[in-house]
């Protein structure tokens, strides 16, 4: 069962609080690049879906989890 949006929101405020404030700018940075390049999702095919599917394991890799498996989790 999924949690309401609500409860979601403020489980990732509270992770992204943990973050020291320059990871926390650079992830602002990049979240901000990709939301403009999904703009142009009508001639690049790169949508949210697509730009995170992409993007995604390399933001969130870790050396316990293989990052193709974890797009194919996706």
């Amino acid at each position: 069962i999924e949690n309401p949006l609500p409860q979601r929101i403020a489980a990732l405020s509270k992770v992204l609080d943990q973050l020291p404030p320059c990871s926390r700018r650079t992830l602002g940075v990049i979240l901000r690049l990709l939301y403009r390049l999904s703009w142009n999702e009508h001639r690049t095919k790169m949508g949210a879906t697509n730009l995170a599917t992409v993007v995604a394991p390399n933001i969130l890799y870790s050396d316990n989890v293989d990052p193709f498996l974890m797009v194919e989790a996706m």
